[in-house]
Formats: C-alpha cells, sequence, structure tokens
C-alpha cells in the first residue's frame, strides 16, 4: 500500500522555525534523541498501518471516517508527549492564523463534512453559507500563488465567536501551525503582512 502523504503543509506559506529544538518524548520512541524525521517516519507508518486495518476488505464511509480519526488522534498522541521551550502560545480566542487559506486532503475534506453534517445548527449551517460565498467569489480561479497572495483578507467560514465551530475535524494543516507569541500574529493579520516572521515550533508542523 502507498504510504499516506502526511505532509499537507505548503512550504510557501509557512514561517520560518525557531532555531532551538524542543525536548521531544513522543510515544513509541524509545530514543529520546531521535530526530524529527525519524519520528514523522514512525508516525507515518502508525498512520499507514491504521490505514490497512480500515481500508481492509470492502471499505466503506464509515472506514474512510475511522481512518481520518485514527491520524489525528496519532498525531493529537505524539504533541501530548512532547514538551515545548518557549511553550506555544495557541489557545482557543486566538484565531488570527485561520486567515490563513489552507489545503486539505480529500479525505479530510469528506470528515470535515460529516462533522459539520452531525454537529452544526441550521442556523450555523446559514452563517457558514454566507460567509463561503465571498472567499469563493475571490479565490475561484486563482492560482495557490495568487491565493497566497490573499492571506489576511479572508476569515475561515468556520470560525464563530471568535473560536473555530469545527475544530474536533480540523485537518493537519490547521493542527500543525503554532506560534510561541500571539502578538506577531495579530499584526501580521492587523497590517495585513503575510510575509511577518513567526516564530514557532517545527515539530507539529512536521508531523502533520
Amino acid at each position: 500500500m502507498p504510504s499516506i502523504p502526511l505532509d499537507l503543509l505548503d512550504p510557501e506559506f509557512l514561517p520560518e522555525p525557531l532555531v532551538t529544538e524542543p525536548s521531544v518524548a513522543p510515544p513509541a520512541v524509545a530514543d529520546t534523541g531521535t530526530s524529527w524525521e525519524a519520528i514523522a517516519a514512525r508516525l507515518e507508518q502508525e498512520v499507514e498501518a491504521a490505514a490497512v486495518l480500515a481500508l481492509t476488505g470492502e471499505p466503506d464511509f464509515g472506514s474512510v471516517l475511522a481512518l481520518v480519526d485514527s491520524a489525528f488522534e496519532v498525531h493529537e498522541a505524539y504533541l501530548a508527549e512532547a514538551v515545548f521551550t518557549p511553550p506555544m502560545a495557541c489557545a482557543k480566542g486566538c484565531h488570527h492564523c485561520c486567515f490563513n487559506p489552507v489545503s486539505l486532503s480529500p479525505v479530510e475534506a469528506l470528515h470535515l463534512g460529516a462533522f459539520i453534517e452531525d454537529h452544526f445548527t441550521p442556523d450555523h449551517l446559514d452563517r457558514v453559507r454566507q460567509r463561503l460565498d465571498p472567499v469563493l467569489t475571490v479565490l475561484r480561479g486563482k492560482t495557490r500563488q495568487e491565493m497566497s497572495q490573499q492571506r489576511h483578507l479572508l476569515l475561515c467560514p468556520l470560525v464563530m465567536e471568535g473560536a473555530c465551530a469545527g475544530h474536533p475535524a480540523r485537518p493537519l494543516v490547521c493542527r500543525g501551525w503554532n506560534s510561541i507569541d500571539p502578538e506577531p500574529c495579530r499584526l501580521s493579520v492587523e497590517r495585513r503582512e503575510p510575509m511577518m516572521d513567526i516564530e514557532n515550533h517545527e515539530l507539529p508542523r512536521l508531523l502533520a
């Protein structure tokens, strides 16, 4: 079975990482000196094993959703065991990065759509539709390079009351994005400077 493409982050859209590495002690990695690349490779193996299990036989829509859940769970388990110095500043209510266009895989899109269908009220769905139309109007027909120039102009339609309404089902690209200080993130949006330096930890992005 071919490897699952876990690295969904477009390097063109990524800020420069911190030089200082966090102390990492992820589960199932015996050697604490293991490189980030080795940790990411191990993560990929675990997700691939989950994919084989989920898609054995005649996979249905539920199997695909279970596969994405497994990938998210493994990713979160690794990050939960990592110690970052300085700590990441990302928290509920800070949604400056939600102005960035993101990429997600087809199965992540299906997973997110299923979450929205199961958990959003009719009012929430109407609000998403109203916000989505102007976003599509601006981005439709543009290349990825052209889309990158729209950063900090369009808030993700799923942000409600300053937080992600689809947070449990957010794609890997969103899970990997991070910052050690919310102030540069705020200024980047406020000043519409998409290339402002934002210090962050590389490991969450690498695992994503």
